[in-house]
């Protein structure tokens, strides 16, 4: 089992483009265990933030709390879905696995980042706004991440893993916002 300092040290070393990112995730089969694990954990994360808009739009009574999970969890599981029509579009099933590992690992450290800066506004430390700004900027983060996993994990060029890190969050707005249309009529 490797430990957060070794998965951190794994991420960094991916972004980079060193090779020797791989030797700080386990990427065989019971290691997509874990990276489903933590899109999994990246659901109450989310969920945090979703309460803490609602609280600060005075909305928290207006959304069905078992509806709005199903909606995180269609955005967090899109990925997958994504990750693996793109890796079988591209020849490249193998690296699927090691693609959804590192991009969960990613993800779900962001994700508790943002989640603890909105427990920060709940419990009346930190102001909304910030928590907003820097989710956003987490967010816009995860897509510059995206296409830069696209280039080292799948080897891809410049402009494809623009397309790729553009698709990922395409994808996953869609889905979302056929989810939000599928309830809203």
């Amino acid at each position: 089992m490797t430990g957060p300092q070794n998965l951190f040290r794994g991420m960094i070393l991916a972004l980079r483009g060193d090779a020797d990112w791989r030797r700080h995730f386990n990427l065989r089969r019971d290691g997509l265990q874990w990276g489903l694990a933590a899109m999994i954990a990246m659901i109450p994360l989310y969920g945090i933030m979703i309460y803490a808009a609602q609280v600060n739009n005075d909305a928290s009574s207006q959304i069905n709390p078992a509806l709005g999970l199903i909606f995180i969890a269609i955005y967090i599981f899109s990925f997958a879905l994504f990750a693996y029509g793109t890796a079988f579009f591209l020849n490249q099933t193998d690296d699927f696995r090691p693609w959804l590992i590192v991009r969960s690992f990613i993800a779900v450290s962001l994700a508790a980042i943002m989640a603890l800066l909105f427990v920060l506004f709940l419990i009346g430390i930190l102001p909304f706004f910030i928590g907003y700004w820097a989710a956003l900027v987490m967010f816009i983060a995860l897509l510059l991440i995206d296409i830069r996993l696209a280039q080292t994990v799948l080897g891809q060029q410049w402009m494809s893993s623009v397309f790729i890190g553009i698709g990922v969050h395409i994808t996953a707005l869609l889905l979302l916002l056929g989810a939000l249309a599928s309830v809203a009529y």
